[in-house]
């Protein structure tokens, strides 16, 4: 099993955390694992804070996700290696870790390095995936301004996966329960609409999908029915008679194909007035045209 010695960290991850208290904002965008052997003279620590990359890296991956130490002094970064796009199996021997002045990638270093203690071997995939999590501890001046950098397709932890999928729940079971309170207060306020509709027109048709955007008006009868105007309307100015009749007292009657009539009458004040009936001789509207001394014309529809 792979264990690892102190990491340390490079000059460039010292340069990296003077920008970092002078205000510049970090982000870590990578962590490397290779096979490099190194002697007892260049593992010293001295050595290593010189290093500016690893002597044989073999992999790289993204940092999955970062947390606060406890005592917050340090920054807690998680990577997911995996063999899923490995043809060779190697040593795992060396780590390294990557960031870089935010959103300037020229500014890339190796910031901290760790040897293996106890060296594993990393298999080459063979259509069973292996997985090791990392956990890799950095010190920096203020945490407010690291960041990561997912250039590097960072593999999703476990849990950070369950957290976000229980959020997800939470978000989703809260929309489906605003869902059902706005239909539950939709159809309560439609129930008081409709027994409005009703208690004050007794005689009125229930209301229909074909009656939407209509409002209730009262023909000539007396009687409630649904109307549009502007239906209403377009129905007088556009009929079309398949049969017209002249009776003798001036006025004007067309037959359209089914059955519905349009009576036209010249009143002896000048106006004029189109009847709308159906089929069984219900009005289904009025429209008078009345021509105004003034040279205007006002029309009435109901």
């Amino acid at each position: 099993m792979l264990t690892t010695k102190p990491a340390v960290t490079t000059d460039g991850g010292n340069n990296l955390q003077i920008l970092n208290l002078l205000g510049e904002q970090v982000e870590f965008t990578k962590l490397e694992v290779g096979s490099g052997r190194y002697s007892d003279e260049e593992a010293t620590e001295e050595a290593l804070r010189k290093r500016t990359s690893l002597k044989d890296r073999k992999q790289l991956f993204g940092i999955s996700s970062m947390s606060v130490s406890g005592d917050g002094d340090a920054l807690i970064l998680s990577s997911m290696i995996t063999n899923a796009d490995l043809d060779e199996e190697y040593t795992i021997r060396e780590l390294g870790l990557y960031a870089r002045i935010k959103d300037q990638p020229d500014t890339e270093r190796l910031i901290s390095i760790s040897l293996a203690e106890i060296e594993d071997d990393f298999p080459a995939y063979d259509g069973t995936e292996s997985r090791i999590l990392m956990k890799y501890q950095f010190t920096v001046s203020n945490s407010d301004t690291v960041y990561l950098s997912y250039e590097h397709d960072p593999v999703a932890l476990v849990e950070d996966v369950d957290a976000k999928d229980k959020v997800l729940s939470l978000q989703i079971t809260e929309l489906k329960n605003q869902r059902e309170e706005f239909k539950k207060e939709l159809n309560d306020e439609f129930d008081k609409l409709s027994e409005n509709i009703k208690n004050l027109f007794p005689d009125l048709p229930v209301p229909t999908s074909d009656d939407a955007g209509k409002t209730v008006k009262i023909n000539s009868e007396g009687k409630a029915v649904w109307s549009q105007t502007e239906d209403i309307r377009d129905q007088i100015e556009n009929f079309r008679a398949k049969h017209t009749d002249f009776p003798t007292d001036g006025s004007i009657t067309e037959t359209d194909a089914s059955g519905n009539t349009k009576r036209t009458v010249f009143n002896s004040d000048g106006s004029i007035t189109e009847t709308l009936k159906d089929a069984d001789e219900n009005v289904i509207a009025t429209k008078t045209t009345t021509f105004n001394a003034d040279g205007s014309i006002d029309e009435e529809v109901v």
